[in-house]
């Protein structure tokens, strides 16, 4: 299994690291299911990160930038397998200004790194190769980088087989939902045959990302999409619930990969 991190804050992507590791059988043998994390950051120079800290305000102006949808004028279009935005709104992703107007750069740039991590040969994780079953290709994103996650699902179709959607920041750009249905209805989404999970902190409730995430959730069942969840973590914020979001959604990632090894050996 590969997942690949967004924004993989210290905290989130030590966890990660963790839960992959305790994976491993004692004494480094009979490892059923090895787990490689990759994680996707922002140039550490470009919000001045070091050992002794960082520049918040220049992080939090670069994951406003890149992670949620563009605006719902820009146009997505793909070349060479690739993703890129108008020319209106790649000039203004140099200029660094407005929310989300550097997604389509950043989701061109994520389309480019799986083959770089696994070889130019990488297929996409939908892909059906004689003799080798498919294993999960997965995409994690929480917070602003949930609604990337949402993005590639729609833009990026096949390249993820798996999504773990954290706390997805839909509230504060609900036009993210209507992307979703709207790759939902020209069958784009579908075809791709996607499998989420989501899971927001009980006390969330207040900002309302449960509920925007819940019925998202709703809205993919119904159309046949598998999505578990929105699940709630008891006690947990906005925050804290982070370290739940790797042990939670690697326990589900793991249970699909082993529903897929199943219905390999059996032919399917």
């Amino acid at each position: 299994i590969v997942v690949y991190m967004l924004d993989p804050e210290p905290c989130l992507f030590a966890v990660a690291c963790a839960v992959g590791f305790a994976n491993m059988a004692y004494g480094g043998k009979g490892v059923d299911t090895p787990i490689t994390i990759v994680g996707i950051d922002h140039d550490v120079r470009d919000y001045d990160g070091s050992q002794s800290g960082f520049d918040a305000t220049k992080l939090r102006d670069l994951r406003r930038r890149d992670f949620p949808p563009p605006p719902p004028s820009t146009r997505y279009s793909k070349s060479s397998g690739s993703v890129s935005a108008s020319a209106s709104a790649s000039a203004s992703a140099s200029a660094g200004r407005g929310a989300g107007v550097g997604s389509t750069r950043f989701l061109a740039a994520l389309a480019e790194i799986v083959p770089r991590v696994e070889g130019p040969g990488a297929p996409h994780s939908g892909a059906s190769i004689p003799g080798v079953r498919r294993r999960p290709r997965c995409l994690l994103g929480a917070s602003l980088s949930g609604l990337t996650a949402l993005q590639a699902m729609c833009v990026l179709p096949g390249l993820f087989s798996h999504f773990i959607v954290a706390s997805p920041s839909i509230p504060l750009y609900p036009h993210t939902s209507a992307l979703v249905k709207a790759a939902m209805q020209s069958g784009v989404i579908k075809s791709a045959d996607p499998h989420l999970f989501f899971i927001a902190g009980e006390l969330e409730r207040p900002n309302g990302i449960p509920k925007a995430t819940q019925e998202l959730a709703e809205y993919l069942r119904e159309n046949g999409v598998e999505a578990e969840g929105c699940e709630l973590v008891v006690g947990e914020d906005h925050g804290s619930v982070k370290p739940s979001v790797i042990s939670r959604g690697f326990a589900w990632l793991l249970a699909q990969d082993a529903e897929l090894a199943g219905g390999f050996q059996k032919g399917v």
